[in-house]
Parts: structure tokens; C-alpha cells; sequence
């Protein structure tokens, strides 16, 4: 919002106020900028104040309502020069390289209300979809330029390239391959009863080390993985009635959030 064109048009008034020519006098009383006389520079020397009372109560003020900045001009500012990229139909090429940095991602530089995407590549998933009544995809990445994705009831370990698919009636998961051709899908391992219900969603850390899956019962658990074992470090509670519907988890922050059928963010 700083960066913004309005901002930028009008960023020379407020310098008049607080460094300017409207910081005292006539321009400042028209413009309502006035504050307590001792607050500004100049006006008040501490040190030839003899009363203790006098000299305390003066300095309280000031704590109190602090100190005006000096001011800096007697005229008013100059109005900011506002670069734009686009003018009209054409583009102002020497306007960008400061505009770059103050662009959003996928806008045009210059013109953060344009927005640009070039078509790169598409792929159809394939993995994790076997049982699926529909071709719906439940996670994917970018990796190396490779797009990974994975059916709607899987979740991805990316630095193993290795999937977890959940939901189903054993209330646990099953590991699978992810990429490598002939061995894509393929089950590595399974561990049942994770839950006392089906598990609804499941959120594994960036690392791969950790695990948090969301049950249908609204109980939420963290697991340890250690490439073949599950292990419960934790199980948390606090939604009331229904599924757990998302989870994210932060290992640098050491948090959990999850989101529930009740409508909580926990």
C-alpha cells in the first residue's frame, strides 16, 4: 500500500506536515497541525529553567507528547514523480528496471493489474489413483521442472519422492513410490490402525521426517517416520464433532495448524 500510485501522488503533503511548511505558524493552524508549544525544537531550554517543579513538570510534557522534527523546508515539497509503464498502448522501457522490484509475481512489470502466464507444460497424473471414482488431484509439486502429482486422498514425501495414501477402511496408511517406472505405486509398506476411524486428511512435513494426520472422529495425531516405522509422539483434541478437513504443519516454527467440519481453526 506504500508503494502505491496514490501514495506516491500524495506523499509530499504529509512531508509538508511533519518537515514542512506547514509544520508551524499560519499554514499549520489552517491545516490543524498544531500540538503542544513545548514539543517543538527550539522552544523550551531545559537548562536555564531554575524551578525543580517547573523543570520536572516540562519535561513530562515532552516525554508525554514528544518532539516535533525539525523542519526541514520553508516551502512546500516538490510531488513525487509517479513512473508508469504503460502509456496507453505502448510501454515505457526505460520505466521497468524500477518497477521490477515493486511488481507482483505473475504481473507485468510496470502494470501490477496485468497479469501474464505462459502456458509451460501439462501432464496427466497418474499416480496414487487407483480405487478413484474420479481424476481429481490431491497434491502435487515442481521438482527439477518435473511436475509430481498425486491422487486426491495421497499426500507427498518429497525428499524420498514417496507418497502416503489414507482414507481407507484399515484406518492407517500405506507408503508408495512415487516416480521410478516400473516401481511407480508400488506399496512399500502399510501400517493400519492409526486411528479408531478412517483417517480424513493427512500433512506430512517439508523434511519428511514428521507426519500429522486428521481422523473423521476430529482427533488430529503426530507421528515420527523414520523411513519405515510410524511412531506416535502426540495425539491433540479440541474440535468439536466432525472430520478434520486441512492440516498444515511448520518445523521451523514448531507448529500445527488444522481446520475441522465444526468451522475452527485450531
Amino acid at each position: 500500500a506504500l508503494e502505491s500510485d496514490y501514495v506516491s501522488k500524495n506523499l509530499h503533503r504529509w512531508v509538508d506536515l511533519v518537515f514542512g511548511y506547514k509544520q508551524r505558524g499560519k499554514e499549520a493552524v489552517a491545516a490543524l497541525n498544531t500540538f503542544v508549544h513545548v514539543t517543538y525544537e527550539g522552544q523550551v531550554d531545559l537548562d536555564n529553567i531554575k524551578d525543580p517543579i517547573q523543570r520536572e513538570s516540562t519535561i513530562a510534557q515532552i516525554q508525554n507528547f514528544g518532539q516535533t522534527p525539525s523542519r526541514l523546508e520553508r516551502k512546500p515539497f516538490p510531488q513525487r514523480n509517479v513512473v508508469v509503464a504503460l502509456k496507453e498502448k505502448s510501454i515505457d522501457f526505460n520505466a521497468l528496471h524500477g518497477l521490477a522490484p515493486l511488481t507482483p509475481p505473475f504481473c507485468i512489470v510496470g502494470a501490477p493489474h496485468r497479469v501474464y502466464l505462459k502456458f509451460s507444460m501439462w501432464d496427466t497424473c497418474r499416480v496414487g489413483m487407483a480405487g478413484q471414482v474420479d481424476s481429481s488431484v490431491g497434491d502435487m509439486c515442481l521438482v527439477k521442472g518435473q511436475i509430481i502429482g498425486v491422487g486426491r486422498t495421497c499426500a507427498l514425501i518429497l525428499p524420498s519422492k514417496k507418497y502416503y495414501r489414507y482414507g481407507g477402511p484399515n484406518n492407517g496408511i500405506s507408503v508408495h513410490h512415487a516416480v521410478g517406472g516400473y516401481k511407480e505405486n508400488r506399496v512399500l509398506s502399510i501400517h493400519d490402525d492409526m486411528h479408531r476411524a478412517p483417517i480424513s486428511v493427512l500433512k506430512p512435513s517439508l523434511n519428511g521426517l514428521w507426519l500429522v494426520s486428521g481422523c473423521m472422529d476430529s482427533t488430529i495425531r503426530v507421528w515420527k517416520y523414520d523411513g519405515g516405522n510410524m511412531h506416535l509422539q502426540a495425539t491433540l483434541c479440541g474440535h468439536d464433532n466432525g472430520k478434520i478437513t486441512c492440516i498444515d504443519v511448520s518445523t521451523t516454527f514448531g507448529m500445527i495448524v488444522t481446520g475441522g467440519a465444526d468451522g475452527n481453526v485450531l
